[in-house]
């Protein structure tokens, strides 16, 4: 017997396999760095309390291990934008995996076809009080108060959630959105951002963006690109290719455990 011919997928359903492919490969990316590199975030963050420390103490700046570590995570987010943040923070990953957990809960003991979410308004407030607890806590190490802090220190925290989104990233390694074709009312990217971005700039410069791509995955025009995405079709090659020199850089860092 001939074997039928399987039918060739609708544009929707290709959107929707891709989506999921996505989404797996964030996730067995995550799990790879949460187990190989816990501490990279508490790491790289500690060399900005160590500066604030010695400028407190009005002591000269050395390059120590921490510095390092806060050098190449910096220099890493300004070529490949906030793919840390995404992809390999620990804080970060754990904090999806609650989110993730709490959906499945919602869906099978109290049957939600939709997760709940805080409003949009509360989501952006939100964003915006974490700046002001980081200068709150610069303040104290700059004055010498950080003994404040003894027994619960928030720093590696707020520091990892206010740091590299401060940071600039160089033009080529931001998303960008092709916005003239985009179909009125759509808002489908806006729906899926993880951290509410508004996405009405064609260049996604906002430092809440922590590159997951769910906007790219779920835009039924393929509007949102970046140069590596565009060079490349398939959507895991470049997000392996930064794994491996992320993965490369934490080993010469000292971030990896098995190591």
């Amino acid at each position: 017997m001939e074997k039928t011919q399987a039918k060739p997928l609708t544009a929707a359903q290709q959107r929707q396999r891709d989506k999921k492919r996505r989404t797996w490969l964030r996730t067995g990316v995550q799990l790879f760095f949460f187990v190989s590199m816990p501490g990279a975030f508490v790491a790289g963050f500690s060399g900005v309390k160590q500066i604030f420390l010695h400028i407190g103490a009005g002591e000269v700046l050395s390059v120590d291990s921490f510095t390092l570590s806060l050098l190449g995570l910096c220099g890493f987010t300004l070529l490949f934008d906030r793919f840390f943040c995404g992809y390999a923070c620990a804080f970060g990953s754990l904090g999806d995996a609650v989110w993730a957990l709490s959906g499945l809960i919602q869906k099978k003991l109290f049957h939600r076809k939709k997760q709940l979410r805080l409003p949009e308004r509360a989501v952006l407030l939100g964003q915006k009080v974490k700046y002001l607890l980081l200068a709150w806590l610069v303040a104290l190490y700059v004055t010498r108060q950080e003994k404040m802090l003894t027994g619960a220190s928030p720093w590696e925290v707020f520091s990892r959630l206010t740091a590299l989104h401060l940071l600039p990233v160089l033009p080529f390694a931001r998303l960008h959105r092709q916005s003239d074709g985009c179909i009125p009312g759509c808002n489908a990217c806006k729906q899926q951002c993880p951290v509410c971005l508004k996405l009405e700039e064609t260049s996604l410069r906002s430092g809440e963006c922590i590159a997951c791509e769910a906007c790219v995955g779920t835009c039924p025009k393929q509007n949102i690109h970046r140069w590596d995405t565009t060079l490349c079709k398939r959507l895991w090659l470049p997000v392996l290719g930064k794994v491996l020199f992320f993965f490369l850089l934490g080993c010469w860092l000292g971030f990896c455990r098995f190591i």
